[in-house]
């Protein structure tokens, strides 16, 4: 009787979290649609004054001269550079990482850490399975 009340009671917080997850998801999405649709909404009437290509290639902003030049060509090749430096830098170190993970570090025992022993176990077979776990 304990042990149904107690996976009646799990049932019910997975159902409850999946719930929120769902909403907080939705609601992501929702407030994402707002910003772009804002963004556009505030955007259209630059390219009345400008054409798309001088926007996309042009080589200066300065939103403040007069005639204002709107150019974010520079902006995104920067943002290409800095990119591809982060890259140069958390690529190494994250394979780095796996390897010493895989290979190097000790296996972690379950009682220091619940949670990488779910992706290290000890043994490849298990004496019995866990209680709501779907083995063949």
């Amino acid at each position: 009787m304990e042990n149904a009340k107690q996976t009646l009671t799990r049932r019910i917080r997975e159902v409850i979290m999946r719930k929120l997850f769902a909403f907080f998801a939705v609601l992501s999405v929702l407030l994402l649609g707002l910003i772009v649709l804002f963004l556009f909404r505030e955007g259209i009437p630059l390219f009345k004054q400008i054409s798309v290509f001088q926007f996309l290639f042009g080589s200066a902003w300065y939103p403040t001269y007069d005639p204002p030049e709107y150019g974010i060509w520079p902006l995104i090749v920067d943002s290409l550079i800095v990119t591809l430096f982060a890259c140069l830098v958390a690529v190494p170190f994250g394979i780095l990482s796996a390897i010493y993970i895989s290979e190097i570090a000790p296996r972690f025992s379950p009682a220091s850490s619940p949670f990488l022993s779910e992706f290290y176990p000890r043994s490849t077979s298990r004496k019995s399975p866990r209680p709501g776990s779907r083995r063949s």
